[in-house]
């Protein structure tokens, strides 16, 4: 087997964790060009796993997928908290080693249960995703233990038609249009998929992302006319 070979069966298989490096870059970094269009990133960081997990059917490899996902993307996004060990030995490394497997597992109940529950009714599936997604959200936002950082919702402030509805949602609501995007993109590069091996697919089938994009439209205009209101009567 060539090198070229071995790197696109590699690629082939675990293409899903491309997802644990597009969520680190879903968020402000480092003021530098390349880490400028986060907010775009944000709206496709969720593909790679998400047509990875349309594709498989025992339970525990969804867990396995989607823990790998979280071990690696969660190292990258909070490895620097390991400073709050800093004075104690080895204090980095014991901060990382627990607080990484610990965040990499909630975000494996949280995609997971979400998958196994949207696959009872395929139909609603981005609604039951991202509902059962902000469920996760919230619950991690209540008590002492709250653990209310790098909602997807936060990836948009610089999106300021989108993140108008924030004033009647919260982050919460940014978040689900984020979830949503994704899982709509993730349909669509499915379904090409499809299309692309043969089989043929009703125009009803096509007509449900309709509603998806209306509603994505609508929100748009509707900050578009508010950012416009707030700013005339300055």
């Amino acid at each position: 087997m060539s090198f070229i070979s071995f790197i696109k069966k590699i690629f082939r298989n675990h293409y899903y964790l491309l997802t644990a490096f597009l969520l680190p870059l879903s968020f402000p970094t480092f003021d530098f060009i390349i880490f400028k269009f986060f907010p775009v990133v944000a709206f496709v960081s969720f593909i790679p796993l998400f047509h990875k997990l349309r594709g498989v059917k025992g339970f525990r490899e969804i867990f396995r997928i989607t823990f790998i996902t979280g071990l690696i993307s969660s190292f990258f996004m909070y490895s620097w908290m390991g400073a709050f060990g800093a004075g104690a030995p080895m204090g980095r490394v014991i901060v990382i080693a627990a607080l990484v497997p610990a965040l990499a597992g909630v975000f494996t109940l949280q995609a997971s249960v979400s998958e196994i529950l949207s696959r009872k009714n395929p139909k609603f599936r981005i609604l039951i995703f991202s509902a059962i997604w902000l469920l996760f959200d919230l619950i991690k936002s209540l008590g002492y233990i709250s653990f209310p950082w790098n909602y997807m919702g936060y990836s948009q402030y610089p999106f300021t038609w989108l993140i108008q509805i924030s004033s009647i949602t919260g982050v919460f609501g940014v978040t689900a249009v984020v979830i949503s995007v994704n899982l709509l993109l993730t349909e669509i590069v499915f379904l090409r998929g499809r299309i692309v091996s043969g089989k043929k697919f009703s125009s009803a089938q096509l007509m449900h992302f309709t509603p998806y994009l209306a509603i994505f439209s609508a929100l748009i205009v509707f900050g578009a006319i508010r950012t416009n209101f707030k700013t005339s009567q300055k």
